[in-house]
């Protein structure tokens, strides 16, 4: 059993307790279901193992608290970039909505068969408005979570809304189905009156007629990839529901909660006459944007399990997922096969969005065994990052008349950039990708960018530099800077203005902290731009006060290795960041012997300066 959470931050928006009861009704079971002793013994495991919801990457206790901590930490990072910016009254309550989504949004994953996985969004709307519930609610009530049933109860009050309070708390949790980017496009999710009308149709048929209704629109899209047969027999199976009374049960079960479900479910959603009331439901629009996000952006890479906790890893040989089913404590059995998604999955370090709003990501490998292998691991990745772009790209896409009515936001004409670390084994990985994303989507060619990988840099320098402000400077006072970086003895003849100041960054180093320690691996040179640090080197050499406009740890960065001295700030001082890719394309130029010999003669002669 999985321990309870100890994230404080969670346990501020969701009570430990209402945690625990929806982790054991729902998640726990999800992932004991999928256990390896269990799935063993389902016959659709056994006829197709890479076809089944126990390989699929975890929707489990991990994932839903994986989802939370996310949401709370994309939030911050997209209020006035990617969504209008708020107040932190208005934040409070959508952290709080958030995790709630997170923990909700994937309970449909219970049911492990095809039918279970096709109408997973679905469940969820539904689950919400089942005694199931009654327990959450009440907790949910009781605790004023996130300051939720109080906004609600105020407009009750003010008769802003036509339904009782805690109906209106299973209308918001039921709204974890807009996860599903399928079920729910961001058309409706920019469009409340079609929305609405959504919400209305997944809770007023049974799962059963969605499950067919779905099949036959899927049937029907491949025309020429399907059996006539099989389109016959789904609409057959879907006519024959249509004369039973399933329908009717759904009416039954939202009778318990409405007078007039068509009028007052989600009424709030369309009305316009309260001015706190379309407040709100921007708030709640906005956090359904973010869950949809934070889903796409999961964690993946080396953290990658499935529901069942088994591992899945890829085979830097072949290129394909490898998944390590556990049974029990002393049973592993590596199993191996073809699923792009899920390698590609493995081989993804990280993906990001960064203080500008754009998207980042970055893989582990980019050399694999064999061409072929290498190749698979592009086609790979180019699909996953196909998904991942779609769900957080157009997840904020907000069409022009809509955007027109929002608040002001960094991106709210920009586009969103799609950025892709380089791998350091191999520089062709990701122009390669870039390509094959490409030619897979010819929208995306204007908003693909190639930046160097960060992916070995320390947290700190990471992060730092993540923060930076990139310079924009013009050309006179690039050339100022790189006359004042030569006078040191540094060749800058061949630095080139244009692709030399790439991804470069200043940032201000305060009194006491360390830019660099020794022994830590070397993705930047850095260049001070005044007096102020103290170097403390390894092997027991006596400290150094570093000069100004002297390139910094460019000596780790050459030799592709770690630092040899811990650098210090003692005052304030102002830093350029080179990063390691940038310095050694267009920054790292040596002297031959002749050049040498011709700078040294002209020191000598006193037209080199000795300063």
């Amino acid at each position: 059993m999985i321990n309870i959470t100890t994230d404080h931050n969670l346990n501020h928006y969701i009570p430990p307790a209402l945690q625990e009861i929806i982790e054991k009704m729902y998640e726990e079971k999800i992932n004991k279901n999928l256990l390896f002793e269990n799935v063993i013994q389902d016959p659709l495991f056994l006829e197709d193992p890479l076809a089944h919801i126990a390989l699929y990457t975890d929707h489990g206790v991990v994932h839903i608290r994986d989802i939370a901590r996310l949401v709370l930490e994309l939030l911050p990072q997209i209020n006035g970039v990617l969504i209008p910016h708020r107040d932190n009254f208005r934040l409070e309550f959508m952290k709080a909505y958030a995790c709630l989504l997170a923990y909700f949004h994937d309970i449909g994953m219970l049911n492990t068969t095809p039918f279970g996985r096709a109408t997973h969004a679905e469940y969820v709307a539904h689950e919400a408005f089942s005694p199931h519930y009654d327990e959450i609610i009440n907790m949910i009530w009781q605790h004023n979570v996130g300051g939720i049933p109080w906004k609600i109860l105020n407009f009750y009050r003010e008769k802003s809304i036509k339904v009782e309070p805690q109906i209106m708390i299973r209308e918001l949790l039921a709204l974890a189905y807009c996860h599903s980017k399928s079920s729910v496009p961001i058309s409706m999710i920019n469009n409340t009156i079609n929305l609405q009308k959504q919400m209305h149709y997944c809770l007023r048929h049974t799962l059963v007629e969605i499950f067919w209704e779905k099949k036959i629109r899927q049937l029907k899209s491949k025309p020429n990839t399907i059996k006539q047969r099989e389109l016959e027999e789904a609409e057959a199976q879907y006519q024959q529901l249509k004369h039973t009374q399933t329908t009717d049960t759904q009416a039954k079960i939202l009778a318990a909660y409405y007078e007039d479900f068509a009028h007052q479910s989600y009424h709030w959603l369309t009305d316009r006459t309260s001015a706190n009331l379309i407040e709100f439901t921007e708030d709640v629009l906005d956090t359904v944007r973010l869950i949809r996000s934070a889903d796409a952006m999961r964690q993946r890479g080396t953290a990658l399990k499935t529901s069942g906790d088994y591992q899945i890893f890829i085979d830097q040989c072949t290129a394909n997922a490898v998944y390590a089913l556990k049974m029990g404590a002393n049973k592993l059995f590596l199993l191996s096969g073809d699923r792009p998604i899920n390698s590609a999955e493995a081989n993804l370090s990280s993906v990001s969005l960064t203080p500008e709003g754009n998207l980042s990501f970055a893989f582990y490998r980019g050399e694999f065994a064999t061409k072929e292998a290498t190749e698979k691991a592009i086609n790979s990745a180019a699909m996953l990052i196909g998904d991942i772009q779609a769900d957080v790209i157009d997840g904020f896409y907000r069409p022009p008349e809509l955007a027109a009515e929002t608040g002001n936001f960094l991106k709210k004409n920009k586009k969103i950039f799609i950025l892709l670390e380089s791998t350091e084994d191999n520089m062709n990985f990701t122009p390669a990708l870039r390509t094959t994303l490409i030619k897979g989507n010819p929208a995306l060619e204007p908003l693909i960018k190639l930046v160097p990988s960060l992916q070995k840099v320390p947290a700190e320098e990471k992060q730092r530099y993540i923060t930076a402000k990139t310079v924009d400077w013009d050309t006179s006072y690039k050339q100022q800077i790189l006359h004042n970086i030569g006078q040191t003895g540094h060749k800058v003849d061949s630095i080139p203005l244009d692709g030399g100041f790439d991804y470069v960054k200043l940032f201000t180093l305060e009194t006491g902290q360390v830019l660099t320690h020794a022994g830590d691996y070397a993705g930047f040179v850095y260049i001070p731009l005044g007096l102020g640090l103290k170097g403390i080197p390894g092997g027991g050499y006596s400290m150094f006060e570093v000069s100004p406009w002297i390139p910094l740890g460019s000596t780790g960065v050459i030799r592709g290795d770690i630092r040899n001295a811990t650098i210090v700030a003692e005052n304030q001082v102002d830093i350029l960041i080179i990063p390691k890719e940038i310095y050694l394309k267009h920054w790292h130029h040596t002297y031959s012997p002749a050049e040498f010999k011709q700078i040294i003669h002209n020191y000598n002669l006193g037209t080199l300066s000795h300063s």
